[in-house]
C-alpha cells in the first residue's frame, strides 16, 4: 500500500494510512470468513442431498417390496378360493377387501424407517461439521 501511495504528489498522513490497512484487513478477514462459510454450506447441503436421495431409495424399494408381497398374497388367497370353489361371493368380496385394507396400510408414508445408509450418511454429516 505504501508503494502506491509513495508515487502520489500530496502525501497521505500516516494516521489515514493505518487506518486503510487495517480496513482492508478486517475486509480480509471477513471475506474469507465468508468463503469458508460459503463451503462449509455447499458441503451441507451435498450431504442433506445424498441422506434425501437414501432416504427416498430406501422408501421406494420398501413400497415395491410390500406391493410385490400384497400381489403374491392376493394371487395366492384367490386361488386357494377358485379351487376349493368356497364361500360365496360376498364372503370372498369382504375377504379381499379386508387384505386390500391391510396392504394399503401398509404402504402408509407416515410410517417411520430409517435405513443404514441413512444412519452412515448421517455420521458422515456430523463428523465433518464437528
Amino acid at each position: 500500500m505504501k508503494s502506491a501511495l509513495s508515487g502520489a504528489e500530496d502525501s497521505v498522513p500516516k494516521g489515514l494510512a493505518k487506518r486503510w490497512k487495517s480496513d482492508v484487513a478486517h475486509i480480509h478477514k471477513a471475506v474469507v470468513a465468508n468463503a469458508r462459510k460459503m463451503e462449509a454450506e455447499s458441503e451441507r447441503a451435498r450431504i442433506e442431498c445424498a441422506i434425501m436421495k437414501e432416504e427416498m431409495r430406501d422408501e421406494l424399494l420398501t413400497r415395491e417390496a410390500i406391493s410385490a408381497r400384497t400381489a403374491e398374497r392376493f394371487r395366492a388367497i384367490n386361488d386357494a378360493e377358485s379351487e376349493a370353489g368356497t364361500g360365496n361371493a360376498i364372503d370372498r368380496a369382504m375377504r379381499t377387501a379386508t387384505i386390500i385394507d391391510t396392504c394399503i396400510k401398509q404402504l402408509s408414508c407416515h410410517t417411520l424407517t430409517v435405513g443404514q445408509g441413512t444412519i452412515l450418511l448421517h455420521e458422515q454429516s456430523t463428523q465433518a461439521f464437528a
